[in-house]
């Protein structure tokens, strides 16, 4: 398997600073909103990938140069790292996805889910990289891709390649050296700068403007990396069973295939409906995930209905379809009306 081929930095054992996600319950004034709701979902038994959750102070110290700890065995080669606010309405950072794919990595990912995949995947991660930690511009790196999409809107294996090379060489022009190639030199890279966003003083003004405390703190998830892209089977999309205008019981939300991240509310493509109703109201003719994943869909409605009854409410899920396995990656309180809070309300004091 592609993740249990680890660097030489990853551990067996959890290291000073971080906790396991799925030893994070009860921990959000340690390690943030984000990773507390991660460590709920993985004692209900919801599939979430691995993690380790980086402490407050941690993350303040990347700020100022310390060395992250260690990975746990289970976490890479590829990772995610999301941010984990002590508040999640005081923002924060975004994610950086893809961290660790490098030129070595890139045979083993497209092994796991195709060429095309995982040169998707590199260009991303490349682009990331580029922009969050080497402070560059991304539209020079979209204009490579855009460049070559003008010519063929769905890109070939050939094509990705011409573009992940130029990508490269666009990183190396402007920064003086190669993108790095080994795991620890990106993670590293990409942690401080996660850290750096959050304190610095147009951050720390942004959250006083939210009521935020002056010493609010950040955690950060390193996560194992689980892929969206690279065929009909994977995707990404968002997952609720209660309609946000009514507060009825509904499955609603949006699904994208091959694809990675925020990509199903980009308006990138056409994002696929989850239910069939849902469909059939909008005219669409893509199909539903309701019927192209019908286990991934009786998955999510049985997610949503683990987290009603132990947390108390109504949740929106984020989800990745991973060559047809589910992953749930977020968990937030379903966006909601003035009605529908009220009929929300109602529903859950008579479902006890």
């Amino acid at each position: 398997m592609l993740h249990r081929e680890m660097d030489d930095r990853m551990t067996d054992a959890p290291t000073l600073g971080g906790l396991l996600l799925d030893q994070a319950a009860d921990a959000a004034h340690v390690v943030g909103q984000r990773a507390e709701r991660l460590g709920r979902m993985c004692a209900l038994g919801l599939p979430v990938p691995p993690g380790l959750a980086l402490n407050f102070e941690t993350v303040a110290g990347l700020a100022e140069g310390a060395h992250p700890p260690d990975l746990p065995a289970d976490v890479g080669p590829i990772v995610a790292l999301r941010a984990s606010p002590q508040d999640r309405r005081w923002g924060g950072p975004q994610s950086i996805l893809n961290l660790g794919l490098c030129d070595a990595v890139l045979p083993r990912l497209s092994h796991a889910i195709g060429a095309r995949g995982a040169l998707e995947a590199y260009r991303r991660a490349i682009r990331s990289y580029a922009v969050r930690v080497g402070g560059l511009d991304p539209e020079d790196f979209d204009n490579l891709y855009y460049d070559h999409s003008k010519l063929n809107p769905s890109l070939r294996v050939q094509d990705l390649e011409e573009v992940v090379a130029a990508s490269k060489a666009l990183y190396a022009d402007e920064l003086g050296e190669g993108f790095p190639q080994d795991f620890t030199t990106q993670l590293t890279g990409a942690l401080r700068s996660m850290a750096a966003e959050w304190h610095a003083p147009t951050a720390r003004m942004l959250r006083a403007a939210r009521n935020a405390p002056e010493d609010a703190g950040l955690g950060l998830i390193v996560q194992r990396m689980v892929f969206g892209l690279g065929g009909p089977q994977s995707g990404v999309g968002s997952f609720q069973s209660v309609d946000s205008s009514t507060g009825e019981a509904s499955a609603t939300g949006r699904y994208l295939p091959d694809a990675q991240g925020q990509d199903a509310g980009r308006g990138l493509r056409p994002p696929h409906m989850i239910t069939e109703g849902e469909r059939r109201a909008a005219g669409q003719e893509l199909p539903s995930l309701e019927v192209a994943e019908p286990l991934a869909f009786t998955g999510l409605q049985r997610a949503c209905a683990t987290l009603t009854k132990a947390l108390g409410d109504a949740f929106e899920i984020q989800f990745t379809l991973a060559t047809g396995t589910l992953y749930t990656l977020a968990a937030a309180p379903a966006r909601r009306s003035t009605r529908a809070a009220v009929q929300i309300a109602v529903a859950l004091v008579q479902d006890g």
